[in-house]
């Protein structure tokens, strides 16, 4: 549990007005913890999940009939599924429900299907939202920046400005203008959310449900979006599934061997992970300084002693190396899903470095306080 200093904070920022958004980020909680003490607290709507032969059902039911109109009619102007939760602050697969129940996105796929034949593939947008796409283009800001702030698609942007008499606006330069380090989350281009697949605007949307943001690194894979798919499959049965190693020790693997990468991505990332899992904010800052000296299992200390050796002298590994792990009790399967975590984090790590990747903010303040 959070300490009561913790606690209070929390209840006080959502009295000023804060979204339980704005809160996990200025305190470090994870979202979900937000969430569930202002339910407790009274604060907001009560958070447990409804039986599912009930969910789809009371999902609608909570939704008032202005709060239904006004998704369907941000999603007729353009506005994405994930916008529209965000914005209005609820639940991403609540608004798709909502949208299917209302057969808008039934109605959407007809019209992706039937392009080439004459047919409109995407709803106009209203004239006030034209109107500010217009105004806001002539205030200098670029189709991209109009997108965002709109929530429209930058093909909607486009069209709105070539059909104005507003002078079009100028290509962009084949390559990229460089930002500055601290703004950039990648040294290559980072794409838009709405230029995506739909799959993975799925992805970032679920995200954001269970965390309050978006991970750098989801952004930054996404520039080649089946690549990003079909990693994110493997990594994240690798770390979460039910394994033979427990989660808390597939985490300690990815910081030690982060660590000895000097990965500034992973070791933010995943020391946050580990405090949230372990309990222990001191943990993973021992780990990263020297596993050695930090209080552990046996069985532990071998699995980190076998993921040093396989990221720092591979080559060398022999068959006796395995007898140190046989030794604590582990089987061969447990055996390969470490050899295999080790390998993971190598492989994040080494594109992490080369390609610039910076964390989330919010990762450096989560759970830093004993729970």
């Amino acid at each position: 549990m959070a300490s009561n200093a913790v606690i209070d904070q929390v209840l006080a920022l959502s009295q000023e007005g804060k979204t339980p958004t704005e809160i996990a980020r200025q305190t470090g909680m994870p979202f979900r913890q937000v969430r569930s003490l202002l339910s407790k607290a009274g604060q907001i709507a009560s958070s447990e999940a409804p039986d599912a032969s009930t969910q789809s059902k009371r999902a609608s039911e909570e939704l008032s009939e202005e709060l239904l109109a006004e998704i369907e009619k941000r999603y007729q102007q353009g506005e994405t599924a994930i916008n529209i939760a965000t914005s209005l602050e609820l639940n991403y697969q609540r608004v798709l429900r909502t949208l299917r129940e209302k057969g808008l996105l039934r109605q959407e796929r007809r019209r992706r299907g039937n392009k080439g034949s004459g047919q409109p593939t995407a709803a106009e947008p209203s004239q006030p939202l034209t109107a500010e796409v217009l105004q806001l283009a002539q205030q200098g800001m670029s189709p991209v920046q109009i997108a965002r702030s709109t929530g429209l698609k930058v093909r909607q942007i486009n069209s709105i400005l070539q059909r104005s008499t507003h002078p079009p606006v100028a290509p962009a330069p084949p390559r990229p203008q460089r930002v500055s380090r601290h703004d950039a989350t990648s040294w290559l281009r980072v794409p838009e959310a709405q230029e995506l697949p739909e799959q993975v605007q799925t992805l970032f949307g679920k995200f954001i449900e269970k965390t309050g943001f978006l991970p750098n690194v989801i952004r930054n894979f996404a520039l080649l979006p089946e690549h990003l798919l079909r990693w994110f499959g493997y990594y994240d049965y690798l770390m979460r599934s039910e394994g033979h190693l427990s989660r808390r020790e597939r985490e300690m693997i990815a910081v030690v061997v982060s660590s000895l990468n000097r990965c500034e991505y992973c070791l933010a990332s995943h020391s946050a992970y580990l405090r949230d899992l372990s309990g222990d904010p001191v943990l993973p800052d021992v780990l990263i300084a020297n596993y050695r000296r930090a209080e552990i299992s046996p069985r532990e200390r071998a699995l980190l002693d076998f993921a040093f050796k396989l990221t720092t002298d591979s080559p060398h590994m022999e068959e006796d190396d395995l007898e140190p792990l046989r030794n604590v009790g582990l089987s061969d399967e447990a055996i390969f899903e470490a050899a295999q975590v080790a390998a993971m984090f190598n492989f994040t790590n080494r594109l992490a470095n080369a390609l610039g990747w910076k964390p989330n903010a919010e990762y450096y303040a989560m759970h830093r306080a004993y729970e």
